[in-house]
């Protein structure tokens, strides 16, 4: 394993990772400020929402500022809805008393929503163009899947490897802001409609039964390491061939959306290949190609 990918380091301090009991920051903890106003939607927002979203975030070690208040401001129901509250000052006290509902608010306010083999052309695209490309270097690949929610499209990206002879020797990882996400991909357990879009023949190569549903084939879970971090503020550590951030930047600011493409890119390897989602553009990320559908190369140092 090269060493500059461990995340056991310094570099790290900041990163939870997914086999270290998650603990809510206490209140104190927390940098105070005053939280700054929605950038585009004041009119709609009122002001206890905005707190409140503010210091879920805030509690969660993210910037609420960098995501789309419109999006946000629709979920809040949701929110108050799974926590049981009527009122934001009922639910945040709710989350101080029991810091373990901070999974919950988050779960409602920023939704991964995912699939295996997700978009095929995609994966077509992946399995006859992008391995094969890279596979030419005659070692592993590290991929990297960021926002990766329940982990199901770097699991399909890790089949593919199997399928190319590459998974042995390749690193793969997972990373979201949310806690109770990367333990549902840390176990790789999924119900019978997860597995609807794959094919018959994967799932019985890469699948066993359970009293629950399916869970992914041990070679599979053994191959893989899981993050609980910021994208935005995870270290650059570089040599990565291929990263999957895939609707993840639909829900930022443009700035912060650009922020997110400057920092992949610059974590690629040259050659190696940046996968989005269908209407996401990094367009001021410099040294990135568009070679298809969803597929950028970075074709050059800078």
């Amino acid at each position: 394993m090269l060493d500059v990918l461990s995340p056991r380091g310094p570099r790290f301090a900041h990163v939870v990772f997914a086999d270290v009991a998650l603990r809510a920051r206490p209140v104190d903890h927390v940098p105070r400020h005053e939280p700054a106003p929605p950038r585009t939607e004041p009119a709609r927002l009122a002001v206890d929402a905005w707190e409140f979203i503010d210091w879920l975030f805030r509690r969660a070690g993210l910037d609420a500022a960098v995501y789309r208040w419109d999006t946000l401001a629709r979920r809040l129901p949701s929110c108050l809805r799974a926590l049981g509250s009527e009122t934001y000052d009922e639910a945040r006290r709710l989350v101080e008393r029991h810091p373990r509902l901070l999974d919950t608010a988050l779960e409602t306010l920023v939704v991964g929503v995912t699939g295996f083999f997700r978009d095929s052309f995609v994966f077509a695209v992946l399995a006859d163009r992008v391995l094969p490309a890279l596979a030419d270097a005659g070692r592993g690949l590290n991929v990297w899947s960021v926002g990766c929610s329940d982990g199901r499209e770097l699991y399909s990206v890790a089949m593919l490897l199997d399928e190319h002879d590459l998974l042995e020797r390749s690193y793969l990882v997972g990373t979201d802001c949310r806690s109770a996400a990367v333990a549902q991909a840390r176990a790789g357990l999924f119900d019978e409609d997860a597995l609807a879009d794959v094919p018959a023949e994967t799932a019985a190569r890469y699948f066993e039964r359970v009293a629950s549903g399916w869970r992914v084939a041990r070679p599979l879970r053994d191959a893989m390491r899981w993050w609980v971090g910021d994208a935005l503020r995870l270290p650059e550590i570089g040599a990565w061939d291929v990263i999957l951030c895939r609707n993840l930047a639909i829900y930022l600011y443009p700035d912060a959306a650009d922020r997110l493409w400057r920092r992949l890119a610059g974590a690629l390897r040259v050659g190696g290949f940046l996968v989005t989602g269908k209407a996401e553009r990094p367009r001021h990320a410099d040294g990135l190609v568009n070679v298809a559908p969803c597929t950028y190369r970075r074709a050059r140092r800078w």
